[in-house]
């Protein structure tokens, strides 16, 4: 009796598990939605902006010497001499764009930096005098301290994508060069120049 309650108990659960799927074969599957595709956006790349910045800078500068005791002879050899520079650069910016149709702007940049180091040369640009112990290497020294930088610039722009701008960009720039010069009155410097 025992063996056979079990057999009739396994066959209720298996009738069960079939008529979910015997009533699903009988409902009508739902009707498709149709919906209009997205309209594309262009993005908007207008308003107000500001970051930093981190890079090299490449500074390019002379020193000409142009006037020299009477007993020194002015010399074309290493005059003007180079005082070029490259550091690390530290810097800042803000800006504001203006979307002046869907894909163009106009904008405007300003920006400010510094990457600073001093180029030390030796001996004084173009001094030859004579009956002088040497040249004043090492006695005579000129310097160029480079300091900030800033620009401000202009921008006009299209957007290609809403991940891409292309855009040209000019203004004007500044850069902050301290020069010195420095002797220290040895017979082989330019300060101590023998008398005539």
């Amino acid at each position: 009796m025992r063996h056979i309650t079990s057999a009739l108990f396994g066959a209720s659960i298996l009738g069960l598990a079939c008529a979910p799927a015997a009533f699903a074969a009988d409902v009508a599957a739902p009707a498709p939605i149709y919906t209009k595709a997205p309209i594309a956006v262009m993005p908007n790349w207008g308003g107000f902006y500001v970051g930093g910045d981190i890079g090299a800078r490449w500074s390019r500068s002379e020193w000409t010497s142009t006037f020299f005791p009477p007993a020194v002879m002015p010399s074309a050899v290493d005059n003007p001499a180079k005082l070029d520079k490259t550091s690390l650069r530290f810097g800042g910016y803000l800006g504001y764009n203006w979307m002046v149709a869907p894909a163009w702007l106009l904008g405007i940049e300003a920006d400010i930096g510094s990457g600073g180091g001093t180029v030390t040369h030796t001996p004084w640009p173009g001094a030859s005098a004579v009956g002088l112990v040497g040249n004043g290497a090492g006695h005579d020294f000129v310097n160029a301290q480079l300091g900030w930088d800033g620009s401000v610039r202009a921008r006009v722009g299209y957007v290609m994508s809403p991940t891409w701008l292309v855009y040209a960009t000019g203004g004007v720039a500044w850069q902050r060069i301290t020069t010195s010069g420095s002797c220290d009155g040895a017979a082989a410097s330019l300060c101590n120049p023998p008398r005539i």
